[in-house]
């Protein structure tokens, strides 16, 4: 018996990543548009649409094609810098 395919599940699984955005910005009391989020996945499109910075990271091509923010190379260390950090407030490598 063959297992169920995860691309059978994906409207759920497109729904999951923006519900659990909404929920902990409501916990901390701010909206999802005071968020930041981050992403690689198709899956991931909802939470970087309703995010106020939504960012795909290393994104498969269907999440490239539709997020205006992109990290394509490097590493999360990016996004400190869209955040407004300069390089000598990042904490020292280990």
């Amino acid at each position: 018996m063959k297992s169920h395919s995860h691309a059978n599940h994906l409207p759920l699984r497109l729904a999951l990543t923006r519900t659990a955005l909404q929920a902990i910005a409501s916990r901390l009391g701010l909206s999802p548009a005071d968020a930041l989020a981050v992403g690689d996945g198709a899956n991931d499109g909802p939470m970087l649409a309703a995010a106020g910075i939504g960012v795909a990271f290393r994104a498969k091509p269907a999440l490239a094609a539709q997020c205006p923010m992109r990290i394509t190379h490097g590493d999360l260390r990016a996004l400190l810098y869209l955040q407004g950090y300069h390089r000598a407030e990042f904490a020292p490598s280990c």
